[in-house]
């Protein structure tokens, strides 16, 4: 449940849009956004770095899970 719940704290997109106005204060589901575009879609980039943004949950949860 803490996982879960810490994944929607973690994506919290629409909230980060409406109150920051700096780009280094936005959550990493902003970051990803950059890497759409109609012309030229990116998949593979994008794909990596949504694997890289998991990275941080997977190791917390696995912590959690030892303790």
């Amino acid at each position: 449940m803490a996982v879960i719940q810490g994944l929607g704290a973690w994506n919290e997109y629409l909230m980060a849009l409406v109150l920051f106005e700096d780009n280094s204060l936005m959550p990493i589901q902003r970051g990803l956004t950059a890497f759409t575009s109609a012309e030229t879609p990116q998949q593979q980039i994008l794909l990596a770095a949504t694997t890289i943004s998991i990275v941080p949950v997977v190791i917390r949860a696995a912590w959690q899970a030892q303790a």
